[in-house]
């Protein structure tokens, strides 16, 4: 699986962007990562929390592959990032190995 383990989240750089398609998941190690609304008032009421417990990323608004807000690091730390075209890429591949009877 292509995971690039320990990247360091800054709280200067949004992980992701409100509408953009999602490319990396990332799992946290030692910091919390928040969902932001992006407001047309330039309010960002906070949408949902992960942290070591949950992976941010993998899912997407139904029927169009985009980010629902923007996803901040809390504070400066580090998560596992991982690839999403990779990983899909891989999941496709174990799938088709699997034996037909086994899903």
């Amino acid at each position: 699986m292509p995971v690039r383990s320990g990247s360091l989240c800054s709280t200067r750089k949004p992980l992701c962007e409100a509408g953009e398609p999602p490319h990396h998941a990332y799992l946290p190690h030692n910091i919390i990562i928040s969902l932001m609304a992006v407001m047309e008032d330039g309010h960002s009421p906070e949408m949902s929390m992960f942290t070591a417990e949950g992976v941010m990323g993998l899912i997407a608004a139904p029927g169009t592959n985009q980010v629902l807000g923007r996803c901040v690091a809390r504070a400066s730390g580090t998560a596992s990032q991982i690839n999403l075209d990779k990983m899909h890429s891989f999941m496709e591949a174990l799938i088709a190995r699997a034996p037909e009877n086994s899903l």
